[in-house]
């Protein structure tokens, strides 16, 4: 995927380790976003309670290019100094909580 020159270049996770763990090491070391559409990331960085790495979890019909490039660039637009903290983004974004209606 062509990101923005400000952002590093994408990776496949199979270049960087055969498992999610080795994968989630890999780039809190390395300074790398996790982008996926599989939760497990997201439970790994609850799990370790660590600062990173960052993960943009696509919850899209098609989260693969060139119909995620939009969203991907939108994230990283609107959340890229968060996203450099350590952080968890959506795309899109979840729904309001129907506990906090009414």
């Amino acid at each position: 995927m062509n990101l923005s020159p400000r952002w590093r270049e994408a990776l496949w996770w199979g270049e960087v380790g055969p498992s999610h763990e080795a994968l989630f090491a890999w780039a809190r070391e390395s300074g790398y976003i996790i982008l996926t559409a599989d939760l497990d990331f997201s439970r790994l960085l609850a799990l370790t309670g660590s600062k990173g790495p960052s993960v943009i979890l696509l919850r899209l019909a098609y989260p693969e290019p060139p119909e995620a490039l939009g969203p991907v660039l939108e994230t990283l637009s609107r959340f890229g100094q968060a996203l450099e903290e350590g952080a968890i983004g959506r795309h899109p974004p979840p729904p309001p909580s129907p506990l906090g209606a009414g």
